[in-house]
């Protein structure tokens, strides 16, 4: 729904549910071990969809 209502904005969201994490372009992890935190960024690998399905969603 945030993608293809919010084409061009960012969204920073905190979630535990597999479906979140599936569809994010960008996770970030976080570990917390022996008395340090730790980000770990990686990018996810996604389809680009047709520029002309994205054109139906907006006149719609």
């Amino acid at each position: 729904m945030l993608r293809s209502h919010f084409l061009h904005s960012q969204f920073i969201v905190v979630s535990l549910k597999d479906g979140m994490f599936n569809n994010a372009n960008v996770l970030f992890r976080t570990k917390f071990v022996d008395g340090m935190s730790t980000v770990q960024r990686s990018v996810q690998h996604v389809v680009p969809r047709p520029l002309s399905s994205l054109d139906n969603k907006r006149n719609h």
